[in-house]
């Protein structure tokens, strides 16, 4: 029943949104607009996590001016239910959320398409930045014994509910067998110690934070890895429209991208320097955390086992296509 009400509630906010797109102006914006330099202005929004640090990098070493962009970043800790809306209106012209929001925006008709791919989790548990974590005291150790537990994840029938889900299926458990809260990620730590949760999906830097924080823990199981090695998170986003009435924007928004992607990827220590300066993470735990990939490419295997374990679980009620999904990377 639980499972059955927050699809309700997703399904309801993305007619508002396909409501909203036929009231706008196709999502268009008023991306393209000219600013000092002969640059042109435009916004985007991601999450201010590690995975966003190429944006970060790219600003710093220029990558996005070379391409003839003013970038102006807006932070948001809802991932999809902000940015997909945010696009449609014209507010953003690309955000960057994870996969399951662009498909669970498309299988519901939203005009939305990634452009661009954002970060990969890594190729083992150890270099897996996402995981189910305890309290020590809680005696759970395994994914098994969630069964019937409340835990958190950041937004409810997103990239938490199909990660967690594919954990529990591996062990052997249904994926409805846990109850699932919405809690941000900077706020998941506190709900663990204070036992409003019995477990939390978390990621870094949060995750190196708990770990630092003196709180007895558990990890319970690294989630990235269940559904695939170096399995995609993050894209970056843009409305269908947009990219047909902007391509030399998203032409040049791509370049810069694949600049800042492999730079980012070939500069770990740099990466440290730059979180804290975006996020209220400290440098010591800058310094530890696990860092994701970044690559140039987009996995189109692991977007179609997404897409499948979305419909499996009931997120979606019919599959997108892959092609449909996702424009080439970069546009000629």
């Amino acid at each position: 029943m639980r499972r059955r009400v927050q699809r309700s509630l997703v399904a309801a906010a993305l007619l508002a949104l396909a409501g909203l797109l036929a009231a706008c102006s196709s999502g268009t914006g008023s991306g393209g607009t000219p600013a000092k330099g002969g640059l042109t202005t435009i916004h985007v929004a991601l999450l201010p996590l590690t995975n966003g640090a190429p944006m970060y990098v790219g600003l710093k070493e220029g990558f996005w001016k070379k391409e003839g962009l003013n970038i102006k970043i807006t932070q948001t800790l809802s991932g999809g239910p902000v940015i997909l809306p945010g696009l449609v209106s014209g507010e953003f012209q690309f955000g960057s959320p994870a996969y399951t929001d662009l498909i669970l925006g498309a299988a519901q008709g939203l005009p939305i398409e990634s452009i661009g791919p954002g970060d990969t989790a890594g190729a083992s548990a150890a270099t897996d930045y996402s995981q189910i974590m305890t309290l020590k005291s809680s005696g759970i150790t395994s994914a098994k014994q969630l069964a019937g537990k409340t835990i958190a994840i950041n937004s409810l029938n997103g990239l938490g509910t199909v990660e967690v889900g594919a954990t529990l299926e591996n062990a052997g458990l249904s994926p409805d067998a846990v109850h699932y809260v919405a809690i941000n990620f900077p706020n998941m730590n506190a709900a663990l110690q204070d036992h409003r949760v019995d477990a939390i999906w978390q990621q870094e830097p949060f995750l190196t934070m708990l770990k630092q924080s003196g709180t007895p823990v558990n990890d319970v199981a690294a989630t990235d890895i269940q559904i695939a090695k170096d399995y995609p998170i993050t894209t970056w986003l843009a409305t269908k429209s947009y990219i047909a009435t902007h391509r030399s924007v998203v032409i040049a928004f791509q370049k810069a991208l694949k600049m800042s992607l492999a730079y980012t990827e070939a500069h770990p220590a740099l990466v440290r320097q730059i979180v804290p300066t975006y996020t209220s993470v400290p440098a010591s735990v800058a310094k530890n955390m696990i860092l994701p990939t970044w690559v140039t490419s987009q996995n189109t295997a692991a977007i179609q086992k997404t897409i499948d374990l979305m419909y499996q679980f009931k997120i979606i009620t019919k599959k997108p296509t892959v092609s449909s999904l996702v424009t080439p990377f970069p546009l000629s």
